[in-house]
């Protein structure tokens, strides 16, 4: 019970806090002005920006100068490619933009080179001929009779460059486009269906390849992409990917701040644990508390979990602001009833969960960081008695990893540095690191040492810090 009234009474302390408070109005202003930038801008006014110096630096081009001549035929097609959507008024995220990106703009460059670097006239011409006939389609652009053109293109698979497997999930993929509304285009459910492709792709080149011949990165790379596609293909054989799919949803937001530990989450961390004790050395208020009749472990003990609780709470309240954004902003609260898809690399099949069963398994994957480094904050805090200094160095631990982490294969003694192991969610559901040093046990290991080492330490430190002249 006298722990239980500590905890409460750090907790009173914390929240009594402006500090908390700051953060909290800072993440949701720059969540809600992040939230409404993505939906809002618009790109076309910054593609203007590019088109208007290409512009400028076409100008006094002399088209006699081989280097000049390269750089038009590089730009060129790229301002006729947006003149052609400013004057036909293209939806810039539509189908027909896209025909024009991906079909149009091909043939306008393949113009320019044959007229100004092979200087093949009658080529040219012919190019010419088929690039006013497929602007000709714009103005009433079918996207369905361009897909079952592409399907009839598909029938001679050398003349396409396509593996058997491949062409087969292109076809599916089509198909399905035809069968749900999903024109090519810019929307997210059509960039998802190209991703899908793209993914495939990529895995079914690899999965010529004997695995066991594989080296580490080549095996990690295929698992993976193996992953990837039975994930995919699980969605789109139960058509969950619609017409209306938002990459960005609710649902995505919110279950994305349990998946990492953001710079919002880092902050909270090295600000609320490095001055729960630092401030009481720089206040005098130490002494008041340590003639209470508490004794020290518990008195540090009750920071700490007092801590941990205002980390936790931090992580939801960010969860809620960016799913309760992204709902607003892209109309996507139903998103948070639909299942998620995840892949279980030892048994290679594909699973669903809901919204906060996959939250609590993404926390499980960061819960080794966050205690870490709330812990290391606190003894840094109750070490050194100085609010800056604690907060500093909890900063600097937490970018330490992304600045060695390409190393640890090269010096495997790294691999037994916490601040490696404490990200342990690749290997969530079976999956393997990036990294052949590292493996889940060894990561376990580390982690659970580490976090008992910081805890002793903490007690320790605090039980026999001299408080006579604070």
């Amino acid at each position: 019970m006298k722990l239980i009234k500590l905890i409460y009474n750090e907790l009173y302390k914390i929240f009594h806090k402006k500090l908390i408070y700051i953060l909290a109005i800072i993440a949701f202003i720059i969540t809600a002005l992040s939230g409404f930038l993505i939906t809002k801008v618009n790109n076309n006014s910054v593609n203007a920006l590019f088109i208007e110096t290409y512009r400028q630096e076409l100008k006094d081009l002399d088209l006699s100068n081989a280097t000049n001549v390269q750089a038009y035929v590089t730009m060129q097609p790229i301002i006729d490619a947006y003149d052609i959507s400013k004057e036909k008024k293209l939806d810039p995220n539509g189908p027909a933009q896209y025909f024009l990106d991906n079909k149009i703009s091909d043939v306008i460059t393949n113009y320019y080179n044959a007229k100004y670097v092979e200087k093949n006239e009658e080529k040219a011409k012919e190019l010419e001929e088929e690039k006013n006939e497929l602007i000709s389609k714009l103005d009433n652009f079918d996207w369905k009779a361009y897909i079952n053109e592409q399907l009839e293109q598909m029938k001679n698979l050398d003349e396409i460059g396509l593996t058997d497997d491949t062409a087969k999930e292109m076809k599916r993929v089509y198909e399905y486009r035809l069968n749900n509304d999903i024109p090519l285009a810019y929307t997210d459910a059509s960039q998802e269906l190209d991703s899908y492709l793209t993914a495939y792709a990529s895995y079914d080149a690899s999965n010529k390849k004997d695995t066991k011949l594989m080296n580490h990165n080549e095996k990690y790379s295929f698992e993976m992409a193996q992953a990837q596609v039975a994930k995919y293909q699980y969605r789109i054989d139960n058509n969950m990917i619609k017409s209306d799919y938002k990459a960005i949803s609710a649902q995505s937001s919110f279950v994305g701040i349990f998946g990492s530990v953001s710079l919002f989450i880092t902050v909270c961390i090295v600000m609320i644990a490095g001055q729960i004790v630092a401030e009481e050395y720089s206040k005098g208020t130490i002494k008041q508390l340590l003639v209470r009749p508490y004794t020290r472990s518990k008195i540090i003990i009750s920071k700490t979990i007092a801590t941990l609780i205002v980390v936790f709470g931090f992580i939801l309240f960010l969860a809620i602001v960016e799913g309760v954004v992204a709902g607003v902003t892209t109309n996507s609260f139903s998103s948070l009833t639909q299942p998620i898809v995840e892949y279980n690399y030892h048994t290679h099949q594909v699973f669903t969960m809901n919204t906060i069963t996959a939250s609590l398994m993404k926390l499980i994957g960061i819960l080794p960081e966050l205690l870490i480094l709330t812990l290391f904050t606190v003894l840094i805090s109750a070490l050194i008695g100085n609010t800056a200094l604690a907060v500093v160095l909890g900063f600097i631990l937490t970018f330490i990893p992304s600045m060695f982490s390409g190393m640890i294969d090269k010096f495997k003694p790294l691999s037994y540095l916490p601040i490696f192991t404490w990200d342990i969610s690749e290997f969530l559901y079976g999956g393997m690191s990036f990294s052949e040093s590292l493996t889940l046990p060894k990561a376990i290991g580390v982690d659970v040492v580490t976090i008992i080492a910081l805890i002793i330490g903490i007690i320790l430190v605090f039980k026999k810090k001299e408080i006579k002249n604070q």
